[in-house]
This record gives structure tokens, C-alpha cells and sequence, in this order.
């Protein structure tokens, strides 16, 4: 069974003020390295990073640089208010070997099921030690079968 994070990038890796909104943070790429590492997820980018070319090829070099990389993307439905969360949820009924999930992002556009494996990240601040340990938790616990 497979444990993933649902990853966004503007507001996660990089923030609003601060460098700039297409640069990625060396820092908070660590944080996710720690992530990563603590849970052995696997990492789904939900960002719509994953329609451009130039910056999904940077973000791909600055994961790889950490000795992550890229395991899928959710896909871009088409129609009339498709939310960040119906994407998550498409990948989702694809892949039912995920035991545990979590989303990394700055939007709150999920569905209402999602919120408890929903990290929101404050976008002036990207992905902090904070928000780290709250995905551990949600990845970990949602692991350990019921009793």
C-alpha cells in the first residue's frame, strides 16, 4: 500500500512576497525531503506546475537535486468548477493501493472528505516545520489499521 503527498507549489515550495511566485525554495524543498523521508511517500503534483514545461522541468531538478522525484500528477478535468479537490479525487479512484494521503496546499478548494488529510499551508510562509509534522501525523496514523 502506498502513502502520498498531493503536492502544490505556489504557497508550499515558494511564497507570495518573498523571491518571488515562480522560484522554489531551496529550504522548504528540504522540509519536503524530511517528508519524504519520515514516511517513504510518494509525491503526486497537484500544482498547476504540471501544465508548463519550463517550471515543471525546474521543479523537477530542484526535487531531484534532494534525491526526490515526481511519481505522477493528477490530471486537468475539464468543465465548469472543477476544484483542486476533484482532480486529488480522480487520481485517487485510479489508484486504490494508496493507503494514506496527504494534500500539501495553499487553496482550500478540496472536497469536504479531505480536510482531515489536508495541510494548509499559509502562503507568505510555504511549508514549515509546523506543517511537516501535522502531515507525518496524518500520513502515519491513517497507516495503522483499525483495531
Amino acid at each position: 500500500m502506498d502513502k502520498v503527498i498531493f503536492l502544490d507549489v505556489d504557497g508550499v515550495l515558494n511564497t507570495f512576497g518573498n523571491g518571488g511566485h515562480f522560484t522554489v525554495s531551496k529550504r522548504r524543498v528540504k522540509k519536503l525531503q524530511n517528508l519524504v523521508e519520515a514516511t517513504k511517500a510518494l509525491l503526486v503534483l497537484s500544482s498547476t506546475w504540471r501544465n508548463h514545461t519550463y517550471h515543471l522541468r525546474r521543479l523537477k531538478t530542484k526535487l531531484a537535486y534532494r534525491g526526490m522525484s515526481l511519481f505522477s500528477m493528477t490530471s486537468n478535468l475539464e468543465g465548469f468548477n472543477i476544484s483542486r479537490g476533484m482532480e486529488i479525487q480522480d487520481w485517487l479512484d485510479r489508484h486504490p493501493n494508496v493507503s494514506s494521503y496527504v494534500i500539501l496546499d495553499d487553496s482550500s478548494d478540496m472536497l469536504e472528505e479531505q480536510f482531515p488529510h489536508f495541510v494548509n499551508t499559509d502562503p507568505y510562509k510555504g511549508l514549515t516545520d509546523e506543517d511537516v509534522n501535522r502531515a507525518i501525523q496524518i500520513l502515519e496514523l491513517e497507516g495503522v489499521p483499525d483495531v
